[in-house]
């Protein structure tokens, strides 16, 4: 393990270091699958309580961005947070600027994905250690898309955040 935690730090195979942690992270999170279907999309995700004080009912991994948009993730839920409240954010200002419930979800995706990029880069903060779904409906039918912490987004049918990567860190090896 490098003891170096500079942002721009790459390691022997050319990789961000801090990205590698921040997917580390992410993989140590609970399960989450999305799955799109003709008719809607599923979300589903584990919902692990890490003691008995906490109320099961206060805790929700599952969120609404939106009327037609939700989103999950697997990580830190902290990070999540800061996440969810930026795009409920940018789907206020789509909202009163087009007058439109309706977003594009490919936007609220990128916007995600651009601001999970940003901290890749920038001193001072550290990148984001989730893998989010963001799924919902606009005007072009369902969609699902899954947001890495490299700010890597893309649509998908079928997408595991946990298992999906497990099974890439294994082909690495």
């Amino acid at each position: 393990m490098s003891s170096n935690f500079s942002l721009t730090t790459f390691a022997n195979d050319g990789k961000l270091e801090q990205v590698n942690n921040a997917l580390a992270a992410a993989n140590n999170g609970e399960t989450a699958i999305g799955l799109k279907t003709k008719d809607g999309i599923i979300l589903a995700c584990e919902k692990y309580i890490s003691s008995i004080l906490v109320d099961e009912t206060s805790f929700h991994k599952i969120t609404n961005i939106s009327k037609y948009i939700g989103a999950t993730y697997a990580g830190l839920g902290p990070d999540f947070k800061v996440l969810l409240k930026k795009t409920r954010k940018d789907f206020q200002t789509f909202k009163l600027t087009f007058m439109d419930d309706l977003m594009p979800l490919h936007s609220i995706s990128r916007e995600a994905a651009n601001l999970m990029q940003e901290y890749t880069q920038s001193g001072g903060v550290r990148p984001f250690g989730i893998c989010m779904f963001f799924a919902g409906c606009d005007r072009d039918g369902n969609h699902l898309y899954q947001i890495d912490p490299s700010g890597a987004y893309y649509g998908n049918y079928l997408l595991f955040i946990y298992i999906f990567y497990q099974n890439l860190s294994m082909k690495d090896n």
